[in-house]
């Protein structure tokens, strides 16, 4: 979106040593910015771009955000993941809270053949041993096993990348004596699928500074900056507008909107004042106003809602399989269970066009650690599968220094 231009201010690249390779034009730089941004809170950016239109961002830039990038680490490793059968919730939300300290994108995969069922983690080679050891002091009897050539379906003929479609709005994540695996489980269990299948949860830990920078821009009201009308008003107007913003800094809604109903009684109307060519002007006013009135409300109810998404992540899910039919049933009957009326997944598919191994990450959006134990987590008491592999709690062994009289 051409207007992100507006919303942030290129921060200042300081000249190259001779030794270095020359970086990309600023015009390249600034297009990855606004790209990268809009992938991340490109929702939350739309509100505050109609916001903008009343707010001066001269002292609220974009500048200062840091979303992860939408791509997976380019080198990266795998482990298969052998957990206990019952893993609480609670566990589960520690794990992934500690992960992300490692700052980069992971992937948690359910991966189902005609033989078996398990789970595999991705992380990038720099956090791989912070998976490791927080593997082994969240869940101490699972089993890890470093995959040379991590499993993947030959060739997988269809594949779906979903992502929700709403920001600051949470998916169903109510503590239910029915894990959602259990109707996963279910599915793949059923003999007529006797084919390879993925579920693939892609996430990014987003900086916390990130989130409460966005929720103070969207908790604040400002005057309307001046350089809104730039490219409408004719020089005599523009002037007049500089002149109010210097009186106090900007221009009210209340004060808009009286100046377009004095100017439009000018512009319309017969007589001598009358001038078309101020016409443009007069409406982009009454815009900025009705702009207004839509955004604050919507702003003001999504502050408290984002500020909620803490500690955060941006998160996609890809699934792969032989058969369209399987992803739809997938689709129906696994990924509906988190939708609310507030909540639901947007997607896309993708035929032989990038499988599991690839990564890919096409849309993704805001959950919170809530939301990402719901999605990507080890079975609990509640879901369960003959195929799935699982190691059984061991008891403890005494000590080397225990003797039995």
């Amino acid at each position: 979106m051409s207007w992100f231009r507006n919303l942030f201010k290129e921060k200042q690249q300081p000249e190259p040593a001779p030794s270095q390779p020359t970086p990309p034009p600023t015009h390249e730089r600034s297009e990855a910015r606004e790209k990268r941004l809009e992938q991340a809170y490109g929702g939350i950016l739309d509100t505050l771009y109609d916001k903008s239109t009343i707010l001066n961002f001269s002292s609220y830039t974009l500048s200062g955000l840091e979303p992860p990038w939408p791509e997976f680490p380019r080198y990266h490793e795998t482990l298969k993941i052998v957990p206990p059968p019952n893993v609480t919730p609670d566990v589960m939300t520690r794990f992934w809270n500690n992960v992300r300290k490692g700052k980069e994108s992971m992937a948690f995969e359910v991966v189902s053949t005609p033989e078996t069922m398990f789970f595999q983690l991705t992380a990038s080679s720099g956090s791989i041993q912070l998976v490791e050891n927080q593997l082994s002091l969240h869940f101490p009897d699972t089993v890890v096993i470093p995959q040379e050539d991590p499993a993947s379906p030959v060739k997988p003929k269809h594949a779906l990348c979903f992502f929700h479609k709403e920001p600051t709005h949470f998916f169903d994540t109510k503590d239910t004596a029915q894990d959602p695996y259990a109707q996963l489980f279910a599915i793949l269990d059923n003999n007529h699928y006797q084919e390879d299948v993925y579920i693939q949860f892609i996430f990014s830990p987003v900086p916390d500074d990130d989130i409460l920078h966005l929720v103070n821009l969207l908790s604040k009201d400002h005057p309307i900056p001046k350089e809104r009308f730039r490219n409408v008003a004719s020089p005599y107007w523009y002037q007049c507008l500089t002149n109010i913003e210097a009186n106090f800094g900007g221009i009210s809604r209340e004060k808009a909107l009286e100046l377009a109903n004095d100017l439009s009684q000018l512009c319309y109307q017969p007589g001598e004042f009358a001038n078309i060519k101020d016409r443009p002007f007069v409406q982009s006013l009454f815009d900025v106003v009705q702009s207004y009135d839509r955004a604050v409300p919507l702003a003001r109810e999504q502050a408290p809602r984002l500020r909620n998404k803490l500690p955060a992540w941006l998160a996609c899910v890809n699934m792969f399989s032989s058969e369209s039919s399987t992803l739809s049933i997938l689709y129906r009957n696994f990924l509906d269970q988190y939708e609310t009326p507030y909540q639901s997944w947007d997607y896309e598919a993708y035929d032989d066009k990038f499988g599991p191994r690839d990564f890919y990450i096409e849309k993704w959006n805001l959950i919170n650690t809530n939301e990402l134990t719901s999605l990507a987590h080890f079975p609990t008491g509640a879901a369960a599968s003959e195929r799935l592999e699982t190691t059984s709690k061991k008891q403890a062994m005494p000590p080397d220094s225990y003797i039995i009289d």
